[in-house]
Parts: structure tokens; sequence; C-alpha cells
């Protein structure tokens, strides 16, 4: 898994346990990656659904990770993995989904132990902002609030956010079906939000790239 992983760009996804938040990322992570191979030259492969205590990490340059409200605490295990991952260059993007029916998380419980940086509501001008398409709002399937990353005099691997935090539900916007279709509506702004939602998706991918 891993060597097929390390072939081709691979965007993983953290799995939840939680049946319906794996579909959604998986189907998330299919119709982002569409999407990049349509606007940009990376040769993306299909998104890999990884186990935090099994698989090895290294080969994603970047792991979504939706909390779900059911989630419980990371064994000593993960957040051991997963402090590796951050430190030597993996980011990951938390999103909370706190505007999703039911999704209310306990994020500092689920994320305890875990080597978090100091983190602040994106500045203006941010790498982030600009990285493919020029972008001043983060939306998802729904609005969500602030996006934030790490500080920039506390930035490692070369000044990229190892953490986004967000609340959006990205997948949810980012969903397709095998066709390409939309999954699921995304409020209040509809297809031009979702839109933004791509755009923000390629962005983040990118942004590594950059530094």
């Amino acid at each position: 898994k891993a060597a097929q992983a390390a072939s081709q760009v691979t965007l993983g996804y953290i799995m939840t346990g939680d049946a319906a938040t794996d579909r959604v990322s998986r189907a998330g992570l299919d119709g982002l990656v569409r999407q990049l191979i349509l606007r940009t030259s990376i040769d993306h492969a299909a998104p890999a659904e990884v186990d935090l205590d099994r698989d090895e990490l290294s080969v994603y340059p970047l792991l979504y990770w939706p909390v779900a409200a059911s989630a419980r605490p990371l064994s000593e295990r993960a957040k051991e993995k997963l402090n590796r991952y951050l430190a030597n260059g993996g980011m990951v993007l938390i999103d909370t989904r706190a505007g999703a029916p039911g999704a209310r998380p306990d994020l500092a419980k689920l994320i305890q132990g875990l080597d978090v940086p100091a983190l602040e509501p994106i500045p203006a001008g941010h790498v982030l902002t600009k990285s493919f398409y020029l972008l001043d709002a983060f939306p998802g399937r729904v609005p969500g609030g602030d996006l934030w990353v790490e500080r920039d005099q506390d930035a490692r691997n070369d000044g990229v956010s190892s953490i986004v935090v967000g609340s959006a539900d990205w997948a949810g916007a980012w969903a397709t079906d095998s066709s390409g279709t939309p999954l699921y509506s995304v409020t209040p702004g509809g297809e031009k939000q979702r839109e933004w939602a791509y755009r923000f998706g390629v962005n983040l991918v990118m942004y590594p790239r950059t530094g």
C-alpha cells in the first residue's frame, strides 16, 4: 500500500471508524483529485484510506482528517506516528465540520498529546491564499468560520504550516459520484460556493509545493 501511494501523488484521509463520515471523505477526495487533474499538471492517484495505527504516513503529502462527533482519542502509537509525520514535512487538514448535522466534536480531547504548533487565523497575504488561485474566503459545504494555520514565526518545514484547521466540511463540498456529479448541496452559496471550495482544495495541495 505504501509503495503504491509513493509511486504517484496520493492524498490520504484518516479513518474515523464512522462509516458515513469515511464515505464522504472518500468521495470528497475523489472529487478533489478529479479537479486537480483537470486544473493542474500534477498526476494524482486515487485517494487512500489511512489507518494511523497501521499505515506508513510519510508517503502522503496531505492527510484530510474529518473529526467525527463520536471520535475517540488516538492511541499512543497513532500519536507518535502523527507527531513524526508532522515534524518531517507532512501536513494535516483538520475539519471539525462544525456546521454539518450532528458534528460537535471535542477537538481538544482528540488532539491531546499531539505536537500541535501555535495557530492563528490565516493572515492576509498568506501563501495558502495565493498558491494557485487568489482567495480571500475558504468555504466548504457550509461557510465555516476562521481558517487556522501555524504562526509564521513558529512555522517549521520551510515555512509551510503542518496543520490547517477549519470547520467548513470541505469533503462534503468536493464529493462527487463516479461521473463527477456533486453528491451534496452547498449552502448558502450554491455552485459558486462549491467552486470556491474546489479552489481552496487546489491551493491546499499546491501550498506545500510552493513553501
